[in-house]
């Protein structure tokens, strides 16, 4: 079975476009899902640690239904559109993995489904409840998967405690994974890690 994909389009505070690009097409709207929020820009080591969660609480079932494993991610980088520096615009105009590689290797996880969300400064401006209430639930998702340095919305005006205040209030919960550190110096196995080590090479 092959990953389903779904890229998503905003304009002026609100979804405007929502098309799949799949063999086996579109879930119902109703189906349930365990989601994964992130950039993922690399799927290195700390990527993989929430997508194993995602596929591990996809497969608990719920009134004897299973979830959907999905995972929604962001493109362009967000930095590439919010940054006016031009050294920083150069440095996340390239993907680490570019969408197509990234998709292949979400489809060996396991992953059911990816959302593609096209980041532009209108999602920008969504504030944390916009974003939840128009990215968010329209997956009808059963349990939110993120890092512990997840922030959402505005000026990052969200972050991970928001998100379980909305969990609570919308009916779904939240899991927070605390971040996976390099074994030989304690730091965290993040993107930026990841392009620092690419730069160096």
């Amino acid at each position: 079975m092959s990953i389903n994909v779904c890229f998503i389009k905003s304009n002026k505070n609100r979804l405007v476009e929502k098309s799949w690009c799949s063999r086996s097409g579109s879930k119902s709207d109703f189906t349930s899902r365990i989601i994964a929020l992130g950039n993922f820009d690399g799927l290195h080591l700390g990527h993989q640690k929430l997508f194993n969660k995602v596929i591990e609480y996809s497969k608990v079932t719920e009134e004897g239904q299973a979830s959907t494993a999905a995972i929604i991610s962001f493109y362009p980088h967000p930095r590439y559109v919010l940054s006016k520096s031009t050294e920083t615009k150069s440095k996340f105009e390239k993907l680490i993995s570019p969408l197509r590689t990234r998709i292949s290797k979400l489809n060996d996880f396991g992953i059911d489904e990816l959302f593609a969300v096209r980041f532009s400064k209108s999602l920008a401006a969504f504030k944390p409840n916009e974003f939840i209430e128009k990215v968010i639930l329209p997956l009808n998702p059963r349990m939110i998967i993120v890092g512990e340095d997840w922030c959402f919305g505005k000026n990052r005006e969200g972050d991970v405690n928001t998100l379980i205040d909305f969990g609570k209030l919308h009916g779904f919960n939240v899991e927070v994974v605390s971040l996976r550190k390099s074994p030989d110096n304690n730091t965290k196995i993040g993107s930026s890690q990841v392009r620092k080590l690419i730069d160096e090479g």
